[in-house]
C-alpha cells in the first residue's frame, strides 16, 4: 500500500506539473492577451453600445471561467498526488485493516485523477465534467474520513 501510494502520488504530481507547464508555455500568454483585449474593447465601447459591451463581458467572464478551470485541473492533481505522497509516507500510523487501507488508497489515487479530469471537462461538456469533479470530490473526502478514522484508532492505542 505504501508503494502504491508513493507511486501513485509521484504520478499525480507529475501529471500536474506537466499539464500546468504545457498549459503555461502554450496557452497561457495569448490567454492573458485575449482576456486583457476584451476586457479594454468592452470599456471602451460601454457608452456607445451597452449591449455590445455586455456581450463582450460575457465572453470575458467565459474565458475567465475556461482559464480557472485549467488552473483548477493542475492545482487539484498536484494537491491531491502531495497527500497521497503524505499519506503513503505515514501508513504505518493508519490502524484499518487491509482490504479498508486498500479501499481507501484506491479511491484518494483514482479521486486524484477523476475531480482534476472532471474540472477540466466541465470546458467542453458542463455537466459531465461537473458530476466526475463532484465524483471524485466525493470519492476523496470518503478516503480522508476512512484514513482520519484509522488515525484516531491508531491515536488510542498508543
Amino acid at each position: 500500500m505504501q508503494r502504491f501510494l508513493i507511486v501513485s502520488g509521484f504520478a499525480l504530481i507529475l501529471a500536474g506539473a506537466l499539464f500546468g507547464g504545457m498549459y503555461a508555455s502554450v496557452f497561457l500568454a495569448d490567454t492573458k492577451i485575449s482576456q486583457s483585449d476584451a476586457m479594454k474593447e468592452a470599456f471602451e465601447i460601454a457608452g456607445e453600445s451597452p449591449s455590445s459591451a455586455s456581450r463582450l463581458g460575457d465572453l470575458f467572464v467565459r474565458k475567465m471561467l475556461y482559464d480557472d478551470r485549467m488552473a483548477s485541473t493542475h492545482g487539484h492533481m498536484t494537491l491531491m498526488g502531495i497527500t497521497s505522497l503524505v499519506i503513503g509516507n505515514f501508513i504505518a500510523t493508519f490502524r484499518l485493516s487491509r482490504k479498508l487501507l486498500m479501499s481507501a488508497s484506491i479511491l484518494l489515487v483514482f479521486s486524484g485523477f477523476l475531480l482534476p479530469i472532471g474540472v477540466l471537462a466541465e470546458s467542453w461538456q458542463v455537466k459531465l465534467g461537473a458530476y466526475s469533479a463532484v465524483a471524485g470530490g466525493t470519492l476523496f473526502t470518503f478516503a480522508i474520513l476512512l484514513f482520519f478514522i484509522g488515525y484516531l484508532r491508531g491515536m488510542k492505542s498508543l
